[in-house]
């Protein structure tokens, strides 16, 4: 019941939706537009749900460590 609050009050929302701007301004800054793009969609999503943007974050952190995006694109 805690947790269910704090995830999902006005400033949790906020502060996921700007993690997830700023993470989107970096893979820009990096030339991965496609990345920076989902990136923007999930700063949309976590306005909305901030235990879906934390998963899908996490997804997408999960996706990076093992090698893909960027790495491959080559």
């Amino acid at each position: 019941m805690v947790l269910k609050r704090l995830l999902g009050s006005k400033k949790s929302r906020a502060f996921t939706a700007l993690s997830a701007l700023a993470q989107a301004g970096r893979e820009f800054s990096r030339g991965d537009t496609k990345l920076g793009a989902v990136f923007v969609g999930l700063a949309a999503l976590a306005y909305r749900s901030t235990a879906a943007s934390v998963a899908a974050q996490g997804l997408i952190w999960w996706y990076r460590r093992r090698g893909g995006a960027a790495e491959h694109s080559v």
